[in-house]
């Protein structure tokens, strides 16, 4: 699982849509840490704008995973770059299914960290 979130990771900051297209399900929800909601379609045109930028990568963050029979969560803190420049963290979750022989995210949440 650790190793998924840091693919699924490297797709966004890459632009691998065919990737993420695979590892999400259909119907992805996620719940932005400024309260948006955002779905497949929107997670697909976020990764799209990366492709071909050629930016570095950054330190990924080491997920903690739980794992109850066919459902995970992978979960953990993230630093970043706020659009102005400052640093930001947040807390996520991403919840997995295990489905025709392949986990699938479903759901992810961020949540704004009260310290950067």
């Amino acid at each position: 699982m650790q190793r998924l979130e840091e693919a699924w990771s490297l797709a966004f900051l890459t632009g691998d849509t065919e990737f993420e297209r695979c590892l999400l399900a259909p119907d992805f929800t996620e719940i932005m840490s400024n309260g948006e909601i955002k779905f497949l379609a929107d997670e697909l045109a976020l990764a799209r704008a990366n492709f071909g930028a050629q930016r570095p990568i950054p330190p990924l963050p080491k997920a903690k995973v739980l794992i109850y029979g066919n459902v995970a969560v992978a979960y953990g803190r993230a630093n970043g770059t706020a659009p102005d420049g400052s640093a930001r963290g947040h807390w996520y979750s991403d919840d997995y299914v295990w489905r025709d022989g392949a986990w699938h995210v479903i759901f992810a949440h961020q949540s704004a960290a009260a310290e950067p």
